[in-house]
């Protein structure tokens, strides 16, 4: 066995140990706490997308928070909807819009909000990098592009507050599917789902990282280098 296949399952058999305690945690803390450690894995599956391009691709991205926040804005619509009952959403009553705006429309399905929570910001990702690395955009000008990203979507959020809530975001959310945010069952349920969805990407991350490894770490790709370095030597 190998000092990379040592490793890889220390920290798979560490890994396990951390989902063991994730899953029995609830049992042992107050009513508040699985809520923020649900938060806590949310912002983590962010940091595994982040860990994953600029770890292993040397890309700095500055606005990855971007299309994690588009995510969430088509859930939190879809919530806000369904707190209005079917009406407008108060902060629109309030800016004096008299008509619900097309484009929020399609929300009101929490199917459709999960759908577009989904494709919206891999489309926003997808244009952004075909255009940025189609022209060769790389190193500091590309974390300098993803820091625009950011201006831009800011100051497109909170001016056009009329549709999007500005500064204030969307708030008041009083139902998920059926079920009550506020009651301890659904703060359980929304938890447990939390842990599995980022078992997701810790699973894609780690199978990456072996595929990867083992890649590199071939004999052929060895013969390559080492092929490689002696021409240069030469």
């Amino acid at each position: 066995m190998t000092l990379f296949n040592r490793s890889m399952n220390a920290k798979l058999a560490l890994s396990l140990i951390l989902l063991a305690l994730m899953l029995i945690a609830p049992l042992f803390l107050s009513e508040f706490r699985p809520g923020l450690l649900g938060k806590f894995l949310a912002y983590a599956i962010l940091a595994m997308g982040l860990d994953l391009i600029w770890g292993y691709t040397g890309i700095l991205s500055l606005g990855h928070g971007v299309y994690f926040g588009l995510g969430a804005y088509a859930m939190a619509m879809h919530l806000k909807l369904a707190a209005s009952g079917g009406g407008l959403p108060d902060f629109m009553s309030w800016s004096g819009v008299e008509k619900l705006p097309a484009f929020w429309a399609p929300f009101g399905s929490p199917a459709a909000a999960l759908l577009l929570g989904l494709s919206v910001p891999m489309a926003v990702a997808f244009i952004l990098g075909y255009l940025t690395f189609r022209n060769r955009i790389r190193g500091s000008f590309f974390s300098i592009l993803s820091q625009a990203l950011v201006i831009i979507t800011v100051t497109l959020f909170v001016g056009q507050q009329d549709y999007t809530g500005g500064t204030n975001g969307l708030t008041n959310f009083d139902t998920f599917l059926g079920l009550k945010p506020a009651e301890p069952s659904t703060k359980l349920t929304l938890y447990y789902a939390t842990v599995i969805l980022a078992l997701v990407p810790s699973c894609s991350a780690y199978g990456f990282h072996r595929a990867a490894w083992a890649k590199f770490s071939s004999p052929s790709a060895m013969r390559r280098t080492a092929s490689g370095s002696s021409a240069t030597i030469r």
